[in-house]
């Protein structure tokens, strides 16, 4: 189990899909980012993306924010 002071510093990433045109697909749904995020309070950085399979507004109703970049630091 994750202690609950490292929670706040985990983030997962989830890049923009642009490998092949005619795929459509995410590594994580919006219902299990949600679920991540409110049992274990994982934060999540999601790149905006036209040809995932969910759509970005389904993604910002979970985390409220879409990210143009996966970079990050933290000060």
């Amino acid at each position: 189990m994750i202690g609950r002071a490292w929670r706040r510093w985990i983030s997962i990433g989830l890049r923009r899909e642009d490998k092949s045109v005619w795929e459509s697909r995410a590594p994580l749904s919006p219902k299990q980012v949600g679920q991540l995020r409110n049992q274990l309070g994982i934060n999540f950085i999601v790149q905006p993306s036209n040809s995932r399979v969910f759509t970005d507004s389904e993604y910002i109703a979970v985390i409220f924010i879409i990210f143009f970049s996966i970079l990050f630091s933290r000060k």
